[in-house]
């Protein structure tokens, strides 16, 4: 269901009339995706449990992730040279063949928590709540730290958080998030990881595109090119942490490919309005791409092998939440430097492309910081946890039920 409305979803956006049309298709796509990506590690978790090619087969969904994400950018700076819309349209025969095939290959499985209730208030004020926090932070730019407008914005923020926390502990009687999954320490420490990668990615990303084509005067379609080598080296680093993770655990996986994101975001910091992509883009975005790749094969391992079946979902769902996120609050703050630095420097009467690439360069440099707090979070992971067959409990434990004896040593 979660495919057949994103491919409805992208059709209505592709024949948008309006903005709020578009802005309302887009939300739909992203609702279902997130139906999607915890479904498909369910599947691979149900499908593949000899450890080792569990571990094979999350360290492969890892590198597809990212390759897709770099891959994206190509197609659609390729698809944008016919029309934006066809950056939605395409999704269509996509979808469609996905849904057959899902229909016809994978098997329906229903875990014990089937017919569960739906948390409304926590979903409620979780995405208001997150919602406001970022609008916060974007504004801030303009209106300033200190104006009314931003801290309304942020309390508000902070406030509906804060009944989610309430809702969830004391409220609901089927918590969107139960508490009591955090006390894997796995999946904890996985999902501070996936935040840091997701605001590192994200910010790349954005910065390297807009340096591409407005300093460099890149076309989309040749920006896309530029991000081909990024994603092959996202799958030269996933597949095999994949096979890797299962003999030395995902810790060692984990602080490496953070320390390489760092080393490789802080290379890239040091462009400037002379940089070429040979000589200074092309060898920092493969490094960091490789240390995505080592990442997101790592991070699914450690967040899911130590659950219950019947939570493999639960936990998937969370850590690609918690990448999203991660990229929606880093960028938001990482733009926000990046534009007071530009316009000091324009104030002071320097050139638009040297205040833009420093600006640009400045919050590359900030975005370092990411990965390195994601390198102190990894050595929470224990130090050998297998992607072991999760045995699914007779019922589910509830929150406060979960034992500290399930939980890794």
């Amino acid at each position: 269901s979660g495919i057949v409305v994103f491919t409805v979803a992208s059709l209505v956006g592709g024949l948008s009339e309006s903005a709020g049309m578009l802005v309302g298709a887009r939300a739909v796509q992203g609702v279902s995706a997130a139906i999607v990506a915890p479904a498909t590690l369910t599947v691979l978790g149900t499908t593949f449990t000899e450890p080792a090619a569990k571990a094979r087969a999350f360290g492969i969904w890892g590198g597809v992730v990212g390759f897709g994400g770099a891959f994206g950018v190509l197609a659609g700076g390729a698809l944008t040279e016919l029309s934006w819309r066809w950056t939605l349209f395409v999704n269509v025969p996509i979808g469609i063949v996905l849904a057959v095939g899902a229909a016809l290959v994978i098997s329906e499985y229903r875990g014990s928590a089937a017919g569960s209730k739906l948390d409304v208030l926590g979903a409620v004020c979780i995405t208001g709540g997150l919602m406001a926090i970022v609008y916060g932070i974007v504004e801030a730019e303009r209106y300033g730290w200190g104006s009314g407008r931003v801290l309304a914005s942020l309390a508000g923020g902070l406030v509906l958080l804060a009944l989610a926390a309430v809702d969830q502990f004391k409220i609901a009687s089927e918590p969107l998030i139960p508490p009591g999954v955090f006390r894997f320490r796995g999946l904890s420490a996985a999902n501070g990881v996936a935040f840091a990668g997701g605001a590192a990615m994200f910010s790349m990303f954005y910065f390297m595109t807009l340096f591409l084509q407005g300093i460099l005067d890149y076309s989309p379609m040749r920006t896309g090119l530029a991000y081909l080598p990024l994603a092959l080296a996202i799958l030269v680093g996933a597949v095999p942490a994949g096979k890797f993770v299962q003999n030395v655990g995902a810790r060692p996986l984990l602080l490496t490919g953070s320390v390489l994101c760092a080393g490789g975001l802080l290379w890239l910091s040091r462009i400037d309005e002379h940089s070429t992509f040979a000589a200074d883009v092309l060898g920092p975005t493969m490094l960091i791409g490789f240390a995505l790749g080592v990442l997101m094969a790592a991070v699914t391992v450690a967040g899911t092998s130590a659950l219950p079946l019947h939570q493999t979902g639960l936990g998937s769902g969370l850590i690609n939440a918690t990448r999203q996120l991660g990229g929606a609050l880093g960028l938001a703050l990482l733009v926000t430097i990046a534009g007071h630095r530009t316009k000091d420097l324009l104030a002071g009467g320097a050139s638009a492309d040297h205040a833009s690439v420093d600006g640009f360069a400045l919050a590359l440099a900030w975005s370092a910081l990411f990965p390195a707090v994601a390198a102190v979070i990894a050595l929470a992971v224990p130090r050998k946890q297998a992607a072991g067959p999760a045995k699914e409990p007779p019922a589910p434990p509830r929150p406060e039920a979960i034992s500290t004896s399930a939980t890794e040593d």
